[in-house]
């Protein structure tokens, strides 16, 4: 499972995907389809910055591409191709999204002077 956190700069994300590869010079591309409202990101993967490939690949994606994606699970499908025909790994992704201030206006109470006074009737 990746964690995606959107309130930094930039996710590494860790995968299995160079021994899947079956082209000369792939381009590999990831699709990102949140669980909850099935929004929808694909953007490019760029360049593997794994220090040992045959083991795992490391790449490096800013948090802009995926802006607008809400909080919670997702399935990521990476691809060889830009045709996204061939498909190298499915997993899941959880998303973390920055706290966002509510869009709320507040009322101030009253004062100590035009506090409302109640009458309370008990019956006997």
């Amino acid at each position: 499972m990746l964690l995606l956190n959107l309130s930094q700069p930039s996710n590494e994300l860790i995968l299995n995907v160079t021994p899947l590869i079956t082209s000369d010079s792939p381009e590999l591309f990831m699709r990102i389809k949140t669980q909850f409202d099935f929004k929808e990101k694909i953007f490019p993967l760029g360049v593997n910055m794994s220090l040992f490939p045959k083991r795992y690949d490391s790449f490096i994606i800013m948090s802009s591409f995926l802006e607008g994606l809400n909080e919670g699970l997702a399935l990521y499908e990476v691809f060889e191709d830009a045709e996204l025909e061939h498909v190298l790994e499915i997993g899941l992704a959880t998303i973390k999204n920055p706290i966002k201030e509510p869009d709320t206006i507040f009322i101030s109470l009253p004062d100590e002077k035009s506090k409302p006074v109640f009458t309370v009737y008990s019956g006997r």
